[in-house]
């Protein structure tokens, strides 16, 4: 999406996806990674994993080198999305310190079907 000056935003298109797409999981929904570089929750190691691109071998600064994309950009050969959002009102308790709520927590596309499933017995 682009803003009033044209440049696109991806808050705006955050706050579009978020809006087709409501969690129906009534449960509180704790992450299991989460990105130090980008402070990006995930639901598996499998959505974490996907969010990093580049090469290890490359140095960090370098087009190639490892790095984070946001979860909005990444998408399949077909222009599908990779990953989706289990759930915008999680928790990241991973570091008893540090406790983060409300959370986006994002999830490989299809396993969003099996929000209920996931997370503590505490409602909101």
């Amino acid at each position: 999406m682009a803003t009033e000056t044209g440049d696109w935003n991806w808050l705006d298109e955050l706050e579009a996806y978020r809006r087709e797409h409501k969690p129906k999981s009534k449960r509180t929904v704790t992450c299991t990674a989460h990105c130090s570089k980008c402070r990006t929750c995930f639901h598996s190691l499998a959505a974490y994993d996907a969010h990093r691109v580049g090469k290890f071998s490359e140095p960090l600064d370098s087009e190639d080198g490892r790095r984070c994309v946001h979860p909005l950009d990444l998408l399949n050969a077909e222009g599908e999305m990779r990953l989706v959002a289990l759930t915008e009102k999680g928790r990241c308790s991973m570091y008893p310190s540090n406790v983060r709520e409300p959370v986006t927590i994002w999830t490989m596309a299809g396993y969003e079907k099996f929000a209920e499933s996931f997370g503590s017995s505490s409602d909101e």
